[in-house]
């Protein structure tokens, strides 16, 4: 506005002040969100490493420049290229170790149980949870090797490191009850890995007589979205059901960790009062 500006200009003292004072507004401003911004690429590139780290474990790569060791074939180093007949042993004490592990940030074994229990009151959510958890394990098996683009040799390796994992994980609690989850998870992790490599095996097959096909995206997309609707009406099913009808709380945010970790052994001790 000129006049405004006239008025200011008139007054050297007061516009020369002003001038200032919004300059440094400005300045500050400035610095802030560039702050912001530096953080928010700071922080996504570090989850996009940790991201391709962890695939570069489960899948290997030869490209990746962040890790280029290949063993003495040139293939990419992998957690799943080849089976150990080690695996089970390996994979059951990590996940033995893994409570010192993760103590530090989260309630573990027994405390992380009752942490859990608080959300599972009733019996009926109790049963609803013992009978529809499987389902949510053998979808999330399933979407989760989908994800990581696995080939059925590479998700069958991968889902059953998984089972010793956790086994491990629940021999820090009860032996007994880790007996029930080796027996139950058996079938599911058997049931995963059959139904992931008959869906691939289809899917392969079908696109290549089709219009859809998409090279290899296409198959895993499939199989990423199979996985994801059985796991995804199974934990709706025990959250709406369970808990409406339950008439226990909902379950909480913050115990997603917990929920990860440790729902597969609740909806087994719970018969047993553990």
């Amino acid at each position: 506005n000129d006049v405004n500006f006239t008025l200011l200009k008139s007054n050297d003292v007061n516009f020369t002040l002003l001038y200032k004072m919004n300059k440094s507004i400005f300045f500050y401003k400035y610095l802030i969100l560039n702050i912001i911004n530096n953080i928010y690429y700071t922080m996504i590139t570090i989850f996009s490493n940790i991201y391709k780290y962890f695939k570069y474990l489960i899948i290997g790569n030869n490209n990746n420049k962040m890790f280029p060791f290949t063993d003495i074939e040139n293939k990419p180093v992998s957690l799943l290229n080849k089976k150990n007949k080690y695996d089970s042993i390996i994979f059951t004490i990590f996940g033995y170790l893994f409570k010192y592990i993760i103590s530090p940030f989260m309630l573990t074994g027994k405390k992380a149980i009752i942490y859990y229990a608080e959300a599972h009151l009733s019996k009926f959510n109790s049963y609803i949870h013992t009978i529809f958890m499987p389902f949510s394990i053998l979808g999330i098996l399933i979407w989760l090797s989908a994800l990581f683009k696995l080939t059925p040799n590479m998700a069958k390796y991968f889902m059953w490191k998984l089972y010793y994992f956790y086994g491990g994980l629940y021999l820090n609690i009860n032996p007994a009850n880790t007996l029930v989850y080796y027996i139950i998870y058996y079938f599911v992790t058997y049931k995963a890995s059959i139904y992931y490599n008959k869906c691939y095996n289809k899917y392969i097959y079908t696109s290549l007589f089709s219009w859809k096909y998409n090279g290899n995206s296409y198959i895993y997309t499939r199989l990423f979205i199979i996985g994801f609707f059985i796991s995804f009406i199974s934990l709706t099913i025990q959250e709406i059901i369970g808990h409406k009808y339950g008439n226990d709380i909902p379950s909480r945010l913050s115990g997603v960790p917990n929920a990860i970790l440790y729902a597969k052994y609740f909806s087994i001790s719970h018969f047993f009062n553990d």
